[in-house]
C-alpha cells in the first residue's frame, strides 16, 4: 500500500495535498493513491496533482486511484481534486483504477460527490472510462444502495461531459 501522504489508513483528511508521483512495486494487487494507498479514508477538500517534471500522478499494477487506490468499508470523498494521470500497469479483469479512487464499497456506505477529475485512466495501455470510481467492491450486497456518487465531473477534453458511467467495473457494467 503506497500514497503520496500515507499507505495504509483509517481515519479522516481535511484539506490536505500532495504534489508529485507515486510509483508502486508492480506486484499483483498493489493499492496505490496519490493521498492513501489503501484503507477506510474519508476525504474532504482533498487535492492530489501530478509534478511539473513527472509522467504521472500514480502509476502501479491495479487498484490505483488519484485520492485512493484501495478504498474500503466507508471510504468517502467529498469535494477533492486531481490532476494527473492514472496508470494501471496491469490488463487482467480485475485491474481497476480510476480519478478519485480505484476501488470502493465493501460492506459500509461510501459517498462520493463534488469531485473533481483532471487527467486521463489507462488500463495498460487503454484509456479506460473511469473518472471517478474503477471498481466497486460488491462483497456485500447492499453495497450499491448504500453509496452515493453525485455532483463529480471531470476535464471534458478527456472524457465526454454526458458520460454515464461514473462508476464501473472493468466489464464495463455500469452502476
Amino acid at each position: 500500500y503506497v500514497g503520496g501522504l500515507i499507505g495504509h489508513v483509517y481515519t479522516r483528511f481535511n484539506n490536505c495535498q500532495f504534489t508529485g508521483s507515486v510509483t508502486g512495486a508492480y506486484s499483483a494487487k498493489d493499492q496505490i493513491g496519490g493521498i492513501a494507498g489503501s484503507g477506510d479514508g474519508r476525504f474532504y477538500n482533498c487535492t492530489a496533482i501530478q509534478g511539473d517534471d513527472c509522467e504521472y500522478l500514480v502509476k502501479g499494477d491495479c487498484w490505483n486511484g488519484g485520492i485512493i487506490g484501495g478504498g474500503q468499508e466507508g471510504t468517502c470523498a467529498v469535494d477533492c481534486y486531481v490532476k494527473g494521470d492514472i496508470v494501471n500497469a496491469s490488463e487482467w479483469y480485475g485491474c481497476s483504477g480510476a480519478g478519485i479512487a480505484g476501488e470502493a464499497g465493501m460492506s459500509a456506505s461510501c459517498t462520493f460527490t463534488g469531485n473533481y477529475f483532471d487527467g486521463t485512466v489507462y488500463c495498460g495501455d487503454e484509456v479506460v472510462d473511469a473518472p471517478i470510481i474503477g471498481l466497486v467492491n460488491t462483497g456485500d450486497t447492499n453495497v450499491l444502495s448504500n453509496m452515493t456518487v453525485e455532483g463529480n465531473s471531470w476535464n471534458t477534453e478527456n472524457y465526454p461531459a454526458d458520460l454515464t458511467v461514473a462508476v464501473a467495473a472493468m466489464d464495463d457494467k455500469p452502476f
